[in-house]
């Protein structure tokens, strides 16, 4: 029990997180979200994943928008961050950990 708390404690890690975009109207457009970012336009209940912004954005029929970002890590001693990657689209652009497992196998790990 002793070894899965200490195991536990090492891999500290944050689920992704969200946030919301309020009043995300356009003036004249009655039926999408409007996100100002990338001056494009979402329909009600679709999801907008654009490459060079790592975040997912799902526009809601009350024209809010749900912004969902990579989680945040606390890395465990011995993993190399691999930074976001902004020319792939979200979650495959979060922050990945790289680590050499038991066999010494270099492995790369998702964080999303």
């Amino acid at each position: 029990m002793q070894v899965l708390w200490v195991i536990m404690s090492l891999i500290i890690a944050v689920n992704a997180y969200e946030s919301y975009l309020p009043d995300s109207r356009h003036p004249g457009v009655d039926d999408k979200c409007y996100l100002k970012e990338t001056k494009e336009f979402i329909e009600f209940g679709k999801v907008h994943t654009p490459v060079g912004i790592c975040e997912k954005f799902t526009c809601r029929d009350d024209f809010v928008i749900r912004v969902d970002h990579c989680p945040k890590y606390a890395v465990p001693e011995g993993r190399e961050v691999i930074p976001i990657d902004l020319t792939l689209p979200f979650p495959e652009c979060c922050v990945k950990l790289k680590y050499v497992d038991q066999e010494g196998n270099t492995v790369i790990r998702s964080t999303a």
